[in-house]
């Protein structure tokens, strides 16, 4: 296993290659690098996913202060006169919670979540179920299912928070899994256990493991099963939050709206 790279040698001699690196190595060393690096990428793909998140919650919490003025506390609009409120535009509103010097969201959407909580408490209610986490696999000509132990729907979007926080500040590795699950509140043999599944120890300290296994034995055909969870996890609580913002206004999202019958017209006699 090895790479080259081309270069031009400028005296106008031909071009050559050389080797930037090689080493045989066996073909389980060769499968064990392969999975580290996928499970790189799929860190990576989730500190994506949880920011577009973030970016959700953010303009969600931007509508609603456009669209009820009182929605939005005080403190949320910082100096700006009592009277000025109503001539804003929806920009401003973006602009506000995008700001790095408003103290209300200096530390992610933590503080948004809290208000929406606070103003529509069905949402903790919905939080404490879990998804659904069944898997079929088209494999060999054959259906194939596989399934995992998951966690209820706020505590795995505080899951992904925190993985998503390693990733981009400690390189993708934690202090340790008991820090973990007491960072996201998850209490309880089941919880911990499946905390510790997203987590593994090495000599150089607990780093992150999104790779699907069991009992560290890998199935190429459902690897992507842990993460996918989280990414479900996420867009289910931005349709929560979303669906209980559409409730505020008497409204129901637009899949839940039921089709207009046509009237049917009434002939005279």
């Amino acid at each position: 296993m090895g790479s080259c790279a081309t270069g031009a040698d400028v005296t106008g001699k031909l071009v050559i290659r050389f080797p930037l690196g090689r080493k045989s190595i066996k073909v389980a060393q060769k499968e064990k690098a392969l999975i580290e690096n996928l499970n790189r990428q799929y860190c990576w793909l989730l500190v994506s996913a949880y920011e577009s998140y973030e970016g959700f919650v953010k303009e969600l919490y931007a509508c609603m202060g456009f669209l009820d003025t009182v929605f939005w506390k005080c403190d949320d609009y910082g100096r700006l006169a009592v009277s000025d409120i109503g001539k804003l535009r929806l920009q401003w509103f973006k602009d506000r919670v995008r700001d790095r010097r408003n103290p209300n969201f200096r530390e992610g959407v933590s503080y948004a979540l809290q208000r929406l909580r606070e103003s529509f408490p069905s949402i903790e209610c919905y939080e404490k179920r879990m998804l659904s986490t069944g898997r079929i696999s088209l494999y060999s000509n054959g259906l194939l299912h596989q399934s995992i132990n998951t966690l209820p729907l706020g505590t795995s979007c505080r899951l992904a928070e925190k993985l998503r926080h390693a990733i981009v500040h400690s390189q993708g590795t934690i202090d340790s899994t008991q820090s973990l699950c007491t960072s996201i509140g998850a209490n309880g043999r089941r919880n911990i256990a499946i905390v510790s599944s997203y987590a593994k120890a090495c000599t150089e300290g607990v780093y992150i493991w999104l790779v699907h296994d069991e009992n560290g034995l890998l199935d190429y055909k459902f690897l992507s099963l842990r993460i996918d969870h989280l990414f479900e996890s996420l867009c289910a609580h931005a349709c929560l939050l979303y669906k209980s913002c559409l409730g505020h206004f008497c409204k129901s999202a637009y899949w839940d709206r039921q089709p207009e019958r046509p009237k049917r017209k009434r002939h005279g006699r």
